[in-house]
């Protein structure tokens, strides 16, 4: 899978980047409908994929972050269609949080 330029996502984001599950994801069923449609899949054609991935044992691991001010994360709850649900905990924002936070404290 992949052009002739070899720019896939691994190609273009440095090694310790911390990598989507569904770019791993779309990379496996790329090569796979590719093997069995028989047709080329690129690395930048229109193939989405939406998954939703749900751990409800560390469904708040990530809340320590509204604590940290350098991480600047903030979770906010809504209303929609009579439930209440956060908004601001997906993987990317949690992703970026835990960048801007400096290793330091994180040692104990």
């Amino acid at each position: 899978m992949g052009d002739s330029k070899g720019d896939s996502y691994f190609d273009t984001h440095p090694v310790g980047d911390i990598v989507e599950a569904k770019e791993i994801f779309r990379k496996v069923l790329g090569r796979a409908l590719s093997a069995k449609l028989q047709i080329p899949i690129f690395a930048n054609s229109n193939l989405t994929i939406h998954l939703q991935m749900c751990h409800p044992e560390s469904e708040q691991d990530f809340s320590f972050l509204t604590q940290i001010p350098e991480a600047g994360f903030q979770l906010r709850k809504v209303r929609e269609k009579g439930e209440y649900k956060l908004v601001g905990d997906n993987i990317s924002q949690v992703a970026a949080a835990l960048k801007r936070v400096p290793a330091a404290k994180f040692r104990r």
